[in-house]
C-alpha cells in the first residue's frame, strides 16, 4: 500500500517523491515513458537549482559544475 502516488517523473515529480520518501512516506512514482528522453541541446542546472538540490542532500558531481558561461 502506498501513502502517496506521484504521477510524472519530471523535475517536480522527482523532487516531490524524493522529499516525501525522505520523510518516511511510502511513495510510488509513475512515469508514462519507460526511460528518460534524449535531450540534444545542452542541458544545465541553474545556480538556484543546484542550491535547492544541495539543501535536499543531493549533490552535483564536481565534473558537472560550470562556473561561467560565455555566449
Amino acid at each position: 500500500m502506498w501513502d502517496v502516488v506521484v504521477v510524472g517523473a519530471g523535475p517536480a515529480g522527482c523532487v516531490a517523491a524524493f522529499c516525501l520518501a525522505k520523510r518516511g512516506f511510502e511513495v510510488l512514482l509513475l512515469e508514462r515513458k519507460g526511460e528518460g528522453r534524449f535531450k540534444p541541446c545542452a542541458g544545465g542546472l541553474s545556480g538556484a537549482t543546484v542550491r535547492m538540490l544541495s539543501r535536499l542532500g543531493i549533490g552535483v558531481p564536481d565534473g558537472w559544475r560550470c562556473f561561467g558561461l560565455r555566449m
